[in-house]
């Protein structure tokens, strides 16, 4: 003899009900795991935001010392030639610190707008990882409202089955 068909129904709607608590309990996970590589990748570019920092100091560092060795030539010529410091190379002087500090703190500017773009990436992983997280958390919920449609069919099925069958053998 084979099976009753109500009762196959039943066992296949409990079957797909447990296959929807299994597919929500991976979305949950897989949102979660999501997640945690948004903030890994948010910590790496605050990383990127230290390092753009750090090597802004340093290039300005360099202008400034490289510009030091400038003046300094500008200085040993001028007294080479016996000028003396006033007036216009004093103005000369003056011209090249300020070119040098200007140099100086573009690069510095420069490396707060790197840092500030590095920033702001992380910002956007961060948010990525809330949605990821929400994404995974909504499609489980979604699961498991499906899982619980089929298992109120399965009880339907299986309680039915009887009254069905009596009916159709009268």
């Amino acid at each position: 003899m084979g099976a009753d068909p109500f009762t196959m129904m039943a066992v296949s709607m409990a079957s797909s009900a447990v296959t929807g608590v299994m597919s929500g309990m991976a979305a949950k996970q897989a949102g979660a795991a999501n997640q945690g590589m948004a903030n890994y990748n948010a910590a790496l570019m605050r990383n990127q935001k230290i390092a753009a920092k750090q090597k802004a100091e340093f290039d300005a560092n360099r202008i400034r010392a490289a510009g030091e060795r400038v003046k300094s030539a500008q200085r040993t010529g001028f007294a080479k030639g016996g000028v003396q410091m006033t007036g216009t190379p004093l103005e000369i002087l003056g011209n090249t610190a300020a070119n040098i500090e200007f140099d100086a703190q573009t690069a510095l500017y420069s490396g707060e707008l790197d840092a500030s773009s590095y920033e702001a990436q992380a910002v956007l992983k961060e948010y990525e990882g809330k949605i990821a997280k929400w994404k995974g958390a909504s499609q489980a919920k979604s699961a498991y409202v499906g899982a619980g449609v089929s298992l109120l069919g399965a009880g339907y099925a299986a309680s039915g089955s009887k009254g069905v069958q009596k009916f159709f053998s009268a």
